[in-house]
């Protein structure tokens, strides 16, 4: 077994797989380590929770929403206001520059609606 925090990975012995009267169901033919390998994800019960909800009408509204205001201002962030590349070192700078970046978005913003 594997664990990198994120997935784990359970390898199946391959003389274990050779005797399995399974094998030819359970195995591809282009399985070339010839055990059965599976993978579990630590995001997994988000990932199903998701995929069970996105046929919802207020999940379908929340995406639309998500859509038009938070992709819209990374975007003009990004794009607009020099995110894509951070010019000073460490984690308060990095936040100081989102902030103030946030923070001219909103002035704009305003100064939209004032008008």
């Amino acid at each position: 077994m594997l664990n990198s925090g994120l997935f784990w990975e359970y390898w199946a012995e391959k003389k274990d797989c050779g005797s399995c009267p399974l094998r030819q169901k359970c195995l591809n033919e282009t399985d070339k380590a010839g055990a059965r390998k599976l993978q579990d994800s630590y995001f997994k019960t988000a990932v199903q929770q998701h995929f069970f909800r996105q046929w919802e009408s207020e999940y379908r509204e929340a995406l639309k929403q998500r859509q038009i205001w938070c992709e819209g201002t990374f975007a003009a962030q990004k794009w607009g206001h020099n995110l894509t590349r951070l010019l000073r070192r460490g984690l308060e700078a990095a936040e100081d520059h989102c902030l103030l970046s946030a923070a001219a978005l909103n002035v704009k913003r305003m100064i939209r609606c004032l008008n």
